[in-house]
């Protein structure tokens, strides 16, 4: 079984008001992935060896195939915060529990 949370992406927090928003976004995206997993435990899913948790970039994995193919990854850190910024606020949390 495989649970993939889109987590928010992150927007202008120059208020209290919209950090506050963001971080309950946050909460309930966490609170949905806690959830899945008690149901999955509830209906007495197998967990294998290769369950694991992890944060992933599919739109940046993206980028960068599209990028690579074009020789324009940038070479610098720096470079690469950069050129990729929109792309790594778009996170998933992926839970593989078989």
């Amino acid at each position: 079984m495989e649970i993939i949370i889109p987590l928010p992406q992150s927007s202008e927090s120059s208020t209290y008001k919209q950090i506050q928003g963001y971080l309950k976004q946050l909460e309930l995206a966490i609170h949905h992935a806690q959830k899945s997993v008690e149901a999955a435990e509830r209906n007495e899913l197998e967990i294998t060896e290769d369950s694991y948790v992890v944060f992933e970039h599919p739109v940046l994995e993206s980028s960068l195939r599209i990028d690579g193919n074009n020789k324009a990854i940038p070479t610098t850190a720096e470079g690469f915060l950069d050129n990729y910024y929109d792309e790594l606020q778009n996170v998933e949390l992926k839970i593989n529990l078989a």
